[in-house]
């Protein structure tokens, strides 16, 4: 095992709101740590098959419904799972490009040093879907109460409205 250098980029990260480094440069350089982080573990080429995800949704959706979890605004995670079953539905048989899970990906399991960024913590060696990824780490860091208000409408290949994400998410006003 070697020495990984460097600090937490959520310390990275921290330390911009003190005057100390761009914020934007920073969360550039994690994406593109990230990105090469999938890249390099790359499987090749699978088709999205929606089903096991779907059926993890329904049944915290039923559970959210009957009581036996508490969530303080059920109605807009239940929204959320309605958007999901439409997106999964949409993306079926769709091909993407499979790469190793980190599994437990959040700024404080990613390392910033002078010369590399690494990646410690590994859970999910098996999985193949970096977009989940990439869901953790916005879901980690990225808390509803923290983003701009204002929405924009997502679209899909342009079929139509799905929902409506933060306009911070993608940086542009909705089509």
């Amino acid at each position: 095992m070697e020495f990984a250098p460097g600090g937490t980029a959520f310390r990275a990260l921290e330390a911009t709101e003190y005057g100390l480094g761009d914020r934007g440069e920073m969360l550039q350089a994690i994406g593109q740590a990230v990105a090469a982080l999938h890249r390099v573990s790359g499987v090749g080429k699978r088709q999205f098959w929606p089903k096991p995800f779907l059926t993890r949704i329904f049944d915290r959706a039923q559970a959210v419904r009957s009581g036996q979890i508490q969530l303080p605004r059920h109605h807009k995670f239940l929204g959320l799972c309605a958007l999901l079953h439409r997106l999964g539905r949409v993306a079926r048989g769709q091909s993407f490009d499979a790469a190793v899970e980190h599994g437990d990906l959040h700024l404080r399991n990613i390392l910033i040093g002078a010369e590399t960024t690494s990646f410690i913590d590994f859970s999910n060696h098996k999985g193949i879907f970096p977009q989940r990824d990439l869901a953790t780490i916005w879901l980690a860091n990225c808390p509803d109460h923290l983003a701009q208000e204002g929405r924009a409408r997502l679209w899909a290949g342009g079929k139509g409205r799905l929902g409506s994400v933060r306009k911070r998410l993608w940086g542009r006003s909705g089509e």
